[in-house]
């Protein structure tokens, strides 16, 4: 009896209930779903009932009983009464060593076929309030681009945000993979 109750012990409510709304009408570029309590930048995860796979998706509009979804891919396959789930931690990016030499897709899961992701030092929020660029710290490091003309006119900063605008056809992803090959 007492291991049965450690085990009850360990389970928590949030395991048990898992709230989730169904899908209402579905159209190429958009889904109307009911029956969640959610907000406007919300995302979801619509999951089918005949497929193995699902999709990410934000809700972008509400009204008194329904919401809309955008989708982050496509939604082939999808249909009526397919369950939606509200992600309580919104979209997170996964950071650590474990990701180097990795291929993973716009949700940061791995599609290079060599399992899950070992080691992940941090998950951080993408939507998150932004640094006060006064609270910043000082960019006092030098950062070696490996394009002489960058490094000897135009010197960068380590953690320095730089925007490059040019027209189409002038080189920008080719300066870009100058500066990745250092």
């Amino acid at each position: 009896m007492k291991n049965i109750n450690s085990l009850l012990d360990d389970i928590s409510m949030d395991n048990l209930i898992v709230p989730f709304g169904k899908i209402r009408k579905i159209n190429a570029t958009t889904v109307i779903a009911s029956g969640l309590i959610v907000a406007i930048g919300d995302v979801v995860k619509i999951e089918s009932e005949h497929h193995t796979y699902s999709v990410y998706g934000m809700v972008t509009s509400l009204s008194d009983d329904e919401f809309i979804i955008v989708p982050f891919s496509f939604i082939d396959g999808f249909k009526i009464n397919d369950k939606v789930y509200l992600l309580k931690d919104g979209l997170n990016v996964k950071c650590g060593y474990g990701l180097l030499g990795r291929v993973i897709n716009a949700m940061g899961e791995p599609i290079d076929g060599l399992g899950p992701i070992s080691t992940i030092e941090e998950v951080s929020q993408i939507n998150k309030e932004s640094i006060s660029p006064l609270d910043r710290g000082i960019i006092d490091q030098k950062f070696s681009t490996g394009v002489k003309a960058i490094d000897s006119m135009l010197t960068c900063g380590k953690g320095q945000k730089l925007g490059i605008f040019a027209g189409s056809g002038v080189g920008k992803s080719t300066l870009m993979g100058m500066i990745v090959k250092g």
